[in-house]
């Protein structure tokens, strides 16, 4: 419980010294892995899928709304989990039957500026066994990444005329366009290990990913 805790002490400290922005986020992630890390890809099972609903901060006028949909499927999966019982190691003679792909879309808007956000991804990930109770995967994502703000919704301080707020005064904010449209890459790395004994089982995974590796531009303002 300590060291579970240490983790996760360590991982928050390391988001707040790098964070710049947030990126989808749902409260359950494990329904949504490829925007946790594309190694995950096909990692569990053989054919899953998925729809998201998330709602927070309705006591605000606009709360944050989200939908999310994802599909993966393994390649091949028949022959994944074919073991030689005698050496306790998977072996294919081909790595494609060891590939994974999946798709998702994610759709989310906050706000009274109606801040949106439209993310289409598409997964690749492969697995490759090291020995009869662990694996480890990697996996490549590429996206399509829409956002829009409707800057009519907005209040802004030079709009303040000591009373009151007066949308006919000038916001002095120079906005370049109310629509960016950009992709994106990521990757990941993902280790499993598995141990399904009868009288006790143990499983862990440990992972890595990295996203917006490509560092795209998703300015509103000039």
């Amino acid at each position: 419980m300590k060291i579970k805790l240490a983790f996760n002490i360590i991982g928050s400290l390391l988001l707040i010294s790098s964070l710049h922005a947030q990126d989808l986020h749902f409260s359950q992630y494990k329904e949504n892995p490829s925007i946790l890390n594309p190694a995950l890809t096909g990692a569990f099972d053989n054919i899953r899928a998925s729809i998201g609903y998330r709602s927070q901060w309705n006591s605000f006028t606009n709360g944050f709304v989200g939908y999310g949909a994802s599909f993966e499927t393994r390649f091949k999966s028949n022959n994944w989990e074919k073991v030689d019982a005698f050496r306790g190691m998977t072996f294919k003679e081909k790595t494609t039957n060891r590939l994974a792909m999946g798709a998702s879309v994610y759709s989310d808007k906050s706000g009274d500026g109606q801040y949106g956000i439209i993310v289409g991804n598409l997964s690749l990930a492969s697995s490759v066994p090291l020995n009869k109770f662990s694996k480890l995967s990697v996996g490549v994502q590429g996206s399509f990444v829409q956002k829009s703000i409707n800057t009519n919704k907005l209040i802004f301080p030079n709009q303040f005329d000591g009373l009151n707020y007066n949308t006919n005064n000038l916001s002095n904010e120079n906005f370049a366009n109310t629509q960016v449209i950009y992709g994106e890459l990521a990757t990941g790395m993902l280790y499993t290990y598995s141990d399904n004994k009868k009288e006790q089982s143990k499983s862990g995974n440990l992972g890595i990913s990295a996203y917006h590796l490509n560092k795209p531009s998703a300015n509103f303002l000039n």
